[in-house]
């Protein structure tokens, strides 16, 4: 386990993104295919109180949730990630690459991407997280990095 904000964050292919007051706003986490079929989505569901959304990147699958039950209020295909590695579907979807292609998406998302929406920005921007990732600054936490 590693601490952010005063929250334990298990150790795993994660990143926490924290806000202004280094609180937890966002717990995202990459798994394969196996842990994804296999609970990781139940993981992101029963992540850290205080840790009001989770996201699970597989190499089909991104699912955002949040703290209002354990189904994913939006999903899209992994491969609307394919405007940040335009061979994606050569690349080797393993946890950390996708977490890498993870974080450029959640920045976009964020701060904007060529003066566009970037692809699913639209739901961030309903739901009010893109304002927060926005108010969160750049700070990513690396919980199994330190």
């Amino acid at each position: 386990m590693g601490t952010v904000g005063g929250v334990d964050i298990p150790r795993a292919m994660t990143v926490v993104v924290v806000d202004a007051d280094q609180q937890p706003v966002l717990l995202a986490a990459a798994a394969d295919e196996l842990a994804a079929a296999n609970g990781a989505g139940e993981r992101i569901c029963d992540r850290p109180a205080g840790v009001a959304y989770g996201l699970l990147v597989s190499p089909s699958t991104i699912a955002l949730f949040n703290g209002a039950g354990r189904d994913p209020i939006a999903q899209w295909p992994t491969d609307i990630l394919a405007a940040y590695h335009p061979d994606l579907r050569l690349w080797p979807r393993n946890p950390r690459a996708l977490m890498a292609l993870l974080e450029a998406w959640l920045s976009d998302v964020a701060y904007g991407w060529s003066g566009q929406t970037p692809p699913g920005g639209e739901t961030f921007e309903a739901i009010g997280l893109a304002e927060r990732l926005r108010r969160a600054g750049p700070a990513h936490v690396h919980p199994d990095e330190d």
